[in-house]
């Protein structure tokens, strides 16, 4: 009796060392790029094989995106930390092996439609955190332990970009929306509250959003207080208590206060505006091109000298063909100046390369792609 209990304990030994180990991060896969919140994880390289388990954080940074193991058929497995908010479109298309993914979380910001093989990330966006399994080459993914949510049932959620008559726009992640965009013609109450400070860009318009059902949510909805007697002179701003009600399709939402009742309209993100980049580097976007509005104060070296050949001149294109590639992204050209390989601080010419833009869940910071690395920007308005 003892021997058979001795020799069951091993075995439960045994299997739960397995298990930790098959939960240990496989450092030796993976590569950490810096992003604006923590770290990216990519593949190491094209040959890594079998189980890929992703840290939520690495050397002290936490690991919030992931991407870039396209194609590599040797991958069977992945586990996603609950750490991770954005799986990019290159993340594990054409990983022909995979047949199993763990997600320990649904505290998603984005999921690329393409970002898995088969119907994954509709199912996971559907069915939240857990184990999805299929057969390998497989289009159709199950969720382990049922629990697997119908396209009717899936959650509808705030976060986007809102847009109401006249094209004010509000940005929302969470349970905060902030000003991204006033009305092309706002009326004297609103110019005189915007001169006045009173609303801003980058601004809380709406907070404290908290479900109370399916298809709503209570919050604070900021309103312009005025003069009773004279109604276009702004003197302050309230917080009002409000209800966020979603259309059924989540395209229309309709808010009511004490003071009546807007709609408003779910919106693509847009790029337009002005960014800037650590320096003072500013690009205007207006359509499907930017043009430059202003260059840093003390450029480096290689940028005074292309600047003085003409290559960089104010009011030239910056970004081109800016195509929207998905709801966070754009694919597009950016200017590069080209330089003397022998003598690194003289430009020879420029060159336009393919390059990703990708806005983060607010709609104020932009990060660009290309060949030679990735640079930050942000909305100045």
């Amino acid at each position: 009796m003892k021997k058979k209990v001795l020799i069951s304990f091993v075995l439960l030994a045994m299997v739960a060392a397995s298990v930790i180990f098959a939960q240990q991060p496989t450092l030796d896969k993976l590569k950490f790029v810096g992003t604006n919140s923590g770290y990216g994880a990519w593949a190491a390289n094209n040959n890594i094989s079998g189980v890929v388990v992703i840290p939520a954080t690495n050397d002290g940074k936490t690991v919030t995106e992931v991407d870039y193991f396209r194609n590599i058929t040797g991958i069977t497995s992945v586990i996603i930390p609950n750490s991770v908010i954005r799986i990019f479109s290159s993340s594990f298309p054409g990983c022909t092996n995979l047949t199993s993914v763990t997600f320990q979380g649904a505290n998603f910001e984005r999921v690329d439609d393409g970002a898995f093989p088969g119907d994954l990330a509709a199912k996971y966006k559907a069915g939240g955190a857990g184990t999805y399994t299929r057969s390998a080459g497989g289009a159709v993914w199950t969720k382990q332990g049922g629990g697997q949510v119908t396209p009717a049932q899936t959650a509808q959620t705030l976060n986007g970009v809102w847009e109401r008559s006249g094209g004010r726009q509000i940005t929302v992640s969470e349970n905060t929306g902030v000003f991204s965009s006033f009305e092309s013609n706002p009326g004297a109450l609103t110019q005189d509250a915007i001169s006045k400070g009173y609303y801003a860009l980058g601004g809380q318009a709406w907070r404290n959003l908290t479900s109370t059902g399916n298809l709503t949510w209570s919050g604070l909805y900021l309103s312009t207080r005025f003069n009773t007697a004279s109604p276009n002179v702004a003197v302050g701003q309230d917080w009002t208590n409000s209800t966020f009600t979603l259309s059924a399709n989540g395209q229309t939402l309709t808010i009511k206060d004490n003071t009546g009742t807007e709609t408003w309209t779910r919106s693509g993100y847009k790029l337009d505006g002005v960014w800037e980049r650590t320096g003072g580097r500013q690009i205007t976007i207006s359509g499907n091109a930017g043009v430059f509005s202003s260059f840093e104060k003390n450029p480096s070296a290689l940028t005074q000298d292309a600047i003085s050949k003409g290559y960089y001149a104010l009011g030239s294109q910056a970004w081109r063909n800016l195509t929207s590639t998905g709801n966070l992204t754009w694919s597009g050209l950016y200017l590069a100046a080209r330089f003397n390989t022998a003598s690194p601080n003289v430009a020879v010419g420029q060159d336009w390369t393919n390059s990703t833009f990708t806005l983060n869940a607010n709609g104020q910071t932009l990060t660009i792609k290309d060949s030679t690395g990735t640079e930050t920007w942000t909305r100045k308005r």
